[in-house]
């Protein structure tokens, strides 16, 4: 729905948010550029969903900015808050990896290290979610 820089160039935005369900939460996908703007996941939200999953590539620099924000649409919107951040470096840019996964009252609950290849799952048991990292 939210193209960054360049990607006028190459793609078209959409229209409206997709939502669908899986085991009975309802899910909301981003890509880049609709993290970044608050009214993203606020649609999500605003159509039931318990789960915001944003695939990102993020250098350094974005990821000191983007990372608060995500956790704060956690608390805000009350979701699981997945950000997967592309771990290859494209081009110039540096990626520091470091996916991640928020409850919905904002605590981490996973991380990647860094750039590695790793898995990160969160289930939930009865509403409580919890997290974890499998290197692969």
């Amino acid at each position: 729905m939210h193209l960054g820089a360049s990607e006028g160039t190459y793609f078209t935005p959409g229209d409206m948010p997709l939502a669908f369900t899986v085991s009975g939460h309802t899910l909301g996908i981003a890509i880049c550029a609709d993290s970044s703007q608050p009214a993203h996941p606020r649609a999500y939200a605003d159509l039931g969903a318990s789960i915001y999953a944003a695939g990102v590539f993020l250098n350094a620099e974005w990821y000191a900015t983007d990372v608060p924000r995500l956790a704060g649409y956690a608390v805000r919107y009350r979701m699981l808050t997945v950000m997967a951040n592309h771990a290859a470096s494209v081009g110039t840019y540096t990626s520091v990896g470091k996916s991640a996964v928020w409850a919905p009252d904002g605590a981490l609950l996973a991380q990647a290290e860094g750039a590695e290849s790793a898995l990160l799952i969160a289930t939930s048991n009865n509403a409580a979610w919890r997290g974890e990292v499998i290197r692969i």
